[in-house]
């Protein structure tokens, strides 16, 4: 069973005295100081090292905080006496996307109700709110107007900015969908000031991946289908090219193949978007640029200069590559394998794992749709063949 505990043993007792956004003078210092730091925030990208802990989200859409050293999760709310339902004034839900920690703070994005412009098209805006970190003394930060962000995205943190690529989905009187935009925004944490950097790709079914941040550039993909229309239009298509009921073309219609995708840098000093010139990312971490080249996984260290990452079983095709906390993650159709940066070590894993931290020697598993984690050695984890 699990067990509760109170949030104040999970972060320090100072961060729930903070009533105010990330506008406290005291502060100044230390952001001005990690100006260079930067992070990614996803569903998949759940640890917050300064902190200790994991961001779960368990049946429902509550939020909970998991301890690293413990494992024991507790939701985001301190009131003992709540039972921490769906539809009660438990402050855990309603927080579950995009979480993040700035300022010993809470930040979180919501989506707005359908919103029925002048012209009567419609859209819908995205909020940014931030809350002491029980839950309590929300507050909004920002509204981005005309902008929505899917669950998957990918959202970098870069000192006290938070930048996304978002959606512009306009619909018609009808409510029918029209060809949608995706838009470079950043968000001053501090102030809430929202700025719309621009366009960046439009199209039907498009969409973006934030790597991270790479000499003082963030990179990042962009992809729409390369049949330019709706995609209930492709599939009706399909469908009627051979002879499908609409469930069956679901089942069966492959659209990853139909995409067109872009690779593109945005320098955040001269506040331009260009295409990036360097290699097709895999990931991003703070010292090593990945990319996969002539089947094997490479990086470019801080020097710029390509190296290759030993221990791989030739022949492997690697599938995709994770950073976690000074390691990478290689998957391939068979295996996985686990990079230290530090040492330049790979070492080939027993099995196939989803990693949610990496703190010193030890590995946060995350098991289940409505995850559990588990803590193993690294060693543990390591094929001794």
């Amino acid at each position: 069973m699990k067990h509760t505990i109170q949030i104040i043993s999970i972060l320090s007792a100072a961060a729930m005295t903070l009533t105010a956004c990330g506008k406290s003078d005291k502060n100044k210092d230390s952001n001005a100081a990690q100006a260079d730091k930067w992070r990614i925030v996803s569903v998949y990208e759940c640890a917050d090292y300064d902190n200790n802990i994991c961001f779960s989200t368990q049946e429902n859409s509550r939020l909970d905080f998991v301890d690293m050293t413990t494992l024991e999760d507790s939701p985001v709310c301190d009131d003992p006496s709540c039972k921490h339902r769906e539809g009660s004034d438990c402050t855990a839900y309603g927080k579950d996307n995009h979480p993040f920690i700035y300022n010993k703070r809470l930040y979180y994005l919501r989506s707005s109700d359908i919103i029925t412009k002048d012209d009567g098209t419609y859209t819908t805006n995205t909020m940014m709110f931030c809350s002491d970190i029980n839950g309590a003394n929300e507050k909004q930060v920002a509204e981005i107007d005309g902008l929505s962000y899917n669950d998957y995205d990918r959202m970098a943190i870069v000192g006290s900015t938070a930048y996304l690529v978002m959606t512009n989905q306009p619909y018609d009187k009808d409510f029918k969908e029209l060809e949608p935009s995706l838009e470079l925004v950043s968000v001053a944490l501090d102030s809430g000031k929202v700025n719309n950097i621009g366009e960046v790709t439009k199209g039907y079914s498009c969409g973006a991946w934030v790597y991270g941040l790479w000499d003082n550039k963030l990179i990042f993909r962009t992809s729409k289908a390369a049949d330019d229309r709706p995609f209930m239009e492709r599939l009706q298509d399909f469908a009627d090219k051979n002879g499908l009921s609409e469930s069956e073309a679901i089942e069966q219609y492959n659209d990853k193949a139909e995409y067109d995708y872009q690779y593109l840098s945005y320098d955040i000093s001269s506040d331009k978007v260009e295409k990036n010139a360097m290699p097709e990312p895999s990931a991003i971490s703070d010292n090593c640029y990945y990319y996969v080249k002539d089947d094997k996984p490479c990086y470019l260290d801080k020097s710029g200069k390509e190296q290759t990452i030993e221990g791989i079983d030739d022949g492997t095709n690697v599938t995709n590559i994770a950073t976690i906390n000074g390691y990478a993650l290689i998957d391939s159709e068979n295996s996985q394998y686990l990079f230290k940066e530090s040492d330049k070590i790979t070492s080939k894993l027993t099995d196939t794992y989803d990693i949610a931290a990496i703190k010193g020697d030890q590995v946060i598993i995350r098991t289940g749709g409505t995850p559990t984690y588990e803590k193993k050695a690294v060693s543990e984890l390591e094929n001794s063949k």
